[in-house]
């Protein structure tokens, strides 16, 4: 198969498909984890989704859905988070992004920043830090596989979206590069 053809089959390959994304929310934090209190510690926040699972829901907001999601307490411990995590953009509204779960009301984290106005959740961005963000009251007794959370200050977090490269576009990615390296030698 000559280099251009290859060339062409990952182009049509990542039109086509969708792509895994990861949102990420950095910061500072007081609070607890499994009965153990921490002060000033440094959290990482992570969700994971998919581009196909974006979609407008009834308020205007863009949402992705079925996020699986991990928290890192730095120096405590990484866990699973139980409770079903979505990240949510206010469009055409207000500059917000929400992480929580929009079905039971929960808005663990939330962030007034400009630089969220016309973001659709599909594609890598940021980083945009907030150094206040809000919902902190609704941050208690969040289940993970290290033991309930709760969050009674947080400061400075940073928000990043980066997309994930697939295995098959990776793979188709690898062959153009082999097809073209052996087509010099």
């Amino acid at each position: 198969m000559n280099t251009i053809a290859l060339m062409s089959l990952a182009c049509f390959a990542s039109t086509t498909l969708a792509s895994p994304i990861a949102y990420t929310l950095e910061g500072v934090a007081d609070g607890s984890l499994a009965g153990v209190t921490f002060a000033d510690t440094a959290f990482t926040i992570t969700l994971t989704g998919d581009t196909d699972d974006i979609f407008d829901n009834d308020a205007g907001h863009r949402t992705i859905l079925d996020s699986a999601a991990t928290i890192d307490i730095a120096g405590i411990t990484t866990g699973a988070i139980f409770t079903p995590l979505m990240s949510l953009v206010a469009v055409d509204t207000t500059d917000v992004l929400i992480f929580g779960n929009w079905d039971t009301d929960l808005a663990l984290i939330l962030m007034d920043e400009t630089g969220f106005d016309g973001y659709a959740l599909g594609a890598p961005f940021g980083p945009i830090t907030d150094l206040t963000p809000d919902a902190i009251f609704q941050f208690i007794n969040i289940g993970t596989s290290a033991g309930d959370v709760s969050f009674t200050q947080m400061d400075s977090v940073t928000f990043t979206a980066t997309t994930i490269p697939s295995p098959a576009s990776l793979a188709t990615l690898s062959l153009a590069g082999l097809a073209s390296w052996r087509r010099r030698r």
